[in-house]
C-alpha cells in the first residue's frame, strides 16, 4: 500500500466580529494557505456549535455574535471561487477544485459518488450528501427539504471528504462567514506536480 501524506484542511475561529471573538479570531479556514504536493490527500471537515454563547459577561471582548443566521450558531462551507478577492461562487461547470479532485472517502460509504455530489455536500455544509435519490438516498437534493441560504437548517459539524486534488491553484470561501460585519471566510490550496 502506497503511503500518501494527509493534510487537515479545518475551520477555526468564533462567532461575532473581530471585537467580540477577542483574544480568539472570527472564522477562518486552517491552515488559509495550504500547499501541498501532487498525490497529496486533503481532509475537509469543521466542527460547530448550535449553542454558542456570547452573552454577558462578554470577557475580553464585548458581547454579542454579529454573523449570519440564527444566533448562537456556527456554520461553515466550502465553495470555490474564481480568485482570491471575489465573494461568491462559481458556478458548478467552472469549478475545477472538486471536479478534478479523485474522492478517497465520504461519511456514508454510498457507491457512485461523483464529482457533483462532492460540490454539493461541501456546499452545503453536509445537509446533502449527494444529488440523485438513487445514489444515496434520503440524504440526496432529491429527496430532502432545501437548505437555508444561510445554512440553518445544515449540520453545525461536518466530517467532510478525504480527495486527492488534482495540480491547480484553487480559492475557496465559506458563503455564510463572508459579510460587511465578519472578515471573510477565505482559503487557497496550491498543488504542485511532485
Amino acid at each position: 500500500m502506497e503511503r500518501r501524506q494527509i493534510y487537515n484542511l479545518n475551520v477555526r475561529g468564533k462567532r461575532g466580529n473581530i471585537v467580540q471573538v477577542y483574544p480568539a479570531v472570527e472564522y477562518d479556514f486552517i491552515p488559509n494557505d495550504l500547499e501541498i504536493t501532487s498525490g497529496s490527500l486533503v481532509h475537509m471537515q469543521w466542527t460547530g456549535s448550535n449553542t454558542h454563547n456570547n452573552g454577558n459577561p462578554g470577557g475580553d471582548g464585548q458581547t454579542g455574535d454579529a454573523g449570519e443566521g440564527k444566533g448562537g450558531s456556527d456554520r461553515s462551507n466550502i465553495v470555490q471561487t474564481r480568485n482570491a478577492i471575489e465573494n461568491y461562487p462559481l458556478p458548478f461547470d467552472e469549478s475545477t477544485l472538486f471536479t478534478n479532485a479523485k474522492i478517497h472517502w465520504m461519511p456514508n460509504e454510498y457507491d457512485g459518488y461523483l464529482p457533483e455530489d462532492l460540490a454539493i455536500s461541501m456546499a452545503s455544509s453536509g445537509y446533502y450528501q449527494c444529488k440523485a435519490a438513487a445514489t444515496c438516498a434520503g440524504q440526496s437534493v432529491q429527496n430532502k427539504n432545501q437548505v437555508n441560504n444561510l445554512l440553518d437548517n445544515a449540520p453545525a459539524s461536518n466530517p467532510g471528504a478525504l480527495i486527492e486534488p488534482a495540480v491547480g491553484e484553487y480559492h475557496y470561501i465559506s458563503t455564510r462567514n463572508n459579510n460587511f460585519s465578519n472578515r471573510s471566510q477565505k482559503g487557497k490550496l496550491m498543488v504542485k506536480e511532485k
